[in-house]
């Protein structure tokens, strides 16, 4: 049997440091990069997982 999981984009973004650690998280994409870019950290949409189901391989 495999998991199957739908994946949907959120509203979030998030700044990442350089230990994959969220150091900031907005709705606001371009808050969020004028917070990370001088600091050399990550932007990322956050993804939530909206259904699984599971089905024969």
């Amino acid at each position: 049997m495999t998991a199957m999981t739908d994946w949907q984009p959120t509203k979030w973004w998030a700044a990442f440091d350089e230990h994959g650690l969220i150091a900031y998280e907005g709705i606001d994409e371009s808050a969020v990069r004028a917070y990370a870019e001088p600091a050399g950290h990550t932007v990322r949409r956050l993804w939530q997982r909206t259904d699984s189901e599971w089905r024969p391989e």
